[in-house]
């Protein structure tokens, strides 16, 4: 038998209602929205990091590298619902 970690989690009973409610207005039209982000940090330090090192770096690579460690500091984003409404 092999370990595959904690099982299923049960969804309360608002989370269920707020994804009804997605599912439901997902059907009826798209909605769109723009994110701005404060990138000037990042971007200094990664300049810093090429002069430092002379090795060009990739900004996206710093966007995937900041969402893995996301993950795996926060696993429970990385989650999905199955037909039983359950979290997997």
């Amino acid at each position: 038998m092999t370990d595959r970690g904690p099982g299923p989690e049960r969804v309360s009973s608002q989370r269920q209602l707020t994804v009804d409610y997605m599912q439901m207005a997902g059907r009826r039209s798209n909605v769109h929205g723009l994110v701005e982000v404060d990138v000037t940090d990042a971007r200094e330090r990664i300049r810093t990091i090429e002069e430092e090192t002379g090795t060009d770096l990739s900004f996206t690579a710093f966007v995937v590298s900041c969402l893995a460690t996301t993950v795996e500091e926060q696993p429970q984003i990385n989650r999905y619902h199955d037909w039983r409404g359950r979290i997997h």
